[in-house]
Formats: structure tokens, sequence, C-alpha cells
């Protein structure tokens, strides 16, 4: 009987847990981390080496962000990356692949970002080879970042259509005083 009653109390206490982790998610996505992808999309929107369909376009990002797949390992992540992967904190890796195990909502604000607008693919009318609205450069999708436990280094990765195979920019940007600034970011393509 005992046993029971404590298998039932430890499953009460992580379902609280996990939800009361999923609340801090959904809150943070609107508070946290639009400051975090604000920086990361001005810088994204201003490179030189990303092959935007349409150079003079606006970024359009869609309205959710990305999920991982379920079984990822912080070493899997890590393997997809050069010289940024070896900058990134493990704790950023692991929180990042905790925070995108399900999707959050884009924030409407993130909009004051340089040249950004929250449009669905639909809306944007793009696929991953051209965007049939010219006044786009890059259709991009969001994950949420993943924070060390001080909450002063963030890792950001966006997808981003350049050709039939996409790929993804990966950030890791910093806290400084009370501003955020990209440390290294690295473009992944696939050919």
């Amino acid at each position: 009987m005992k046993s029971i009653l404590g298998k039932i109390i430890t499953a009460c206490v992580f379902s609280c847990l996990s939800f009361a982790a999923m609340a801090d998610d959904e809150r943070s996505i609107a508070d946290r981390d639009t400051p975090v992808l604000t920086v990361v999309l001005a810088h994204f929107s201003s490179r030189r080496d990303t092959w935007p369909v349409n150079p003079k376009g606006y970024m359009a990002i869609e309205p959710q962000t990305r999920t991982v797949a379920a079984q990822m390992r912080t070493s899997d992540f890590l393997v997809q990356l050069h010289e940024t992967g070896k900058k990134i904190p493990l704790e950023a890796v692991s929180d990042f692949i905790r925070r995108n195990r399900h999707s959050n909502s884009i924030p409407a604000d993130l909009a004051s970002a340089a040249r950004v607008r929250v449009l669905t693919r639909e809306q944007a009318k793009g696929d991953s080879l051209a965007m049939l609205k010219p006044e786009i450069a890059h259709l991009v999708t969001a994950y949420n970042p993943g924070y060390t436990r001080d909450g002063t280094t963030a890792l950001v990765r966006l997808d981003f259509n350049w050709s039939v195979h996409g790929a993804y920019a990966t950030y890791l940007v910093q806290k400084r005083e009370k501003s955020w600034s990209v440390i290294a970011s690295e473009l992944t393509v696939f050919l």
C-alpha cells in the first residue's frame, strides 16, 4: 500500500514539475526569449552569406517554433556543428533540447526586429526554393532558445530556406550588462 501511495505521490510531483516547466517556457517565449531572438534575427538579416531569394526583401518568420526529435541527445546536436559547437556550454544545449520538445507561438512583438514579419508558410507563399512574394528575402523558423543556468548565455537555432535541402543557422549569444550580443554563429547547409 505504501509503495503504491509513494508512486502516486511521485507521479503527481513530476507532473506538477513538468507542467510548471511548460508554463515557464510558454511565459518565457514572450518575456525572456524576445530580446534574444530579436538580436539573432537582426544579425541573420544583415548577413551576406545566407543566399536570400530576394536580397532586398524582408524576413518572414513562421508563427510557431520548431521542435526537435524526441530521441535527440546533447551529443547529437553538437556533432552537427564545427567551430561554434566547441564554444556552446553543454547546459545550454541540454536546455535547448528540453525546451524544444514542444512548440511555442512566436510573439507578435518580435516583428520589431529589423525587417521581420510573422507569417505562416502559406502567407509567405514560400517553399525551400522560392519565395513567390518578391518582398520576402527569407522564410525562417525559430527554435526556443536554450540557456545556461545563470541565464547569461543562450543557444539559438533558425531553419531557413536556401535550396530544396534547407539550412540552419546556429547562434551563441551572451548577455552583457543589460543587452544581448552575438558571440558566435555558424551556417549549416545541405546540398
